[in-house]
């Protein structure tokens, strides 16, 4: 063979080379540019879910506390003003077993009626904070002052929410020293 045609030969071999490798590189980014856009779709959908979740949850908590709000508000507060009897209220208006409200979770759908229990329990019986905090089986009395503090707030922002319940607490004050209302 001559070396002219060696030359060429070797000349066409390095552009079919160089060709086939153009392609498989094109290929590879065409596959890395697919992952990385199945990735940004996969990344939307778990932040569009995780949005809908915390919706869901801030939703179901807001449900859970205007069922206590409305039971307060409608006169079901039991009138012996115990720690068993707002657990009684809490568990159902709230739909959730005491053993969820008493457990550990932080989640606002346990937290929120556990802070009214804990408020109400203040407000309606003579119980320390720290035996507040026992009762609901949290360590600190500072738990159970954050809750009061908490509700006082919620208060604080819904004026005709703390109109009705403190009607209904003037009335339970009422009924428990033996008199009746104005």
């Amino acid at each position: 063979m001559s070396e002219a045609l060696m030359r060429f030969s070797v000349s066409v071999l390095h552009e079919a080379r160089m060709t086939l490798l153009g392609e498989e590189a094109a290929e590879t980014v065409r596959d890395l540019r697919r992952l990385r856009a199945a990735r940004q779709r996969a990344v939307k959908r778990a932040l569009a879910l995780a949005a809908r979740e915390k919706a869901l949850a801030e939703e179901i908590a807001a449900l859970q506390t205007q069922g206590v709000r409305a039971a307060l508000a409608g006169g079901l507060v039991a009138r012996a003003g115990s720690l068993a009897a707002i657990d009684r209220l809490i568990e159902r208006e709230t739909g959730l077993p005491l053993r969820a409200l008493r457990g550990l979770s932080r989640a606002r759908r346990f937290a929120r009626p556990r802070q009214l229990g804990m408020w109400l329990a203040k407000r309606t019986t003579d119980a320390s904070y720290p035996a507040i905090a026992r009762h609901w089986n949290r360590s600190d009395h500072t738990t159970a002052l954050h809750a009061v503090r908490q509700v006082g707030r919620w208060t604080g922002r819904d004026a005709d929410w703390r109109d009705r319940l403190l009607a209904e607490l003037n009335e339970m004050a009422g009924s428990a020293s033996g008199q009746r209302p104005a």
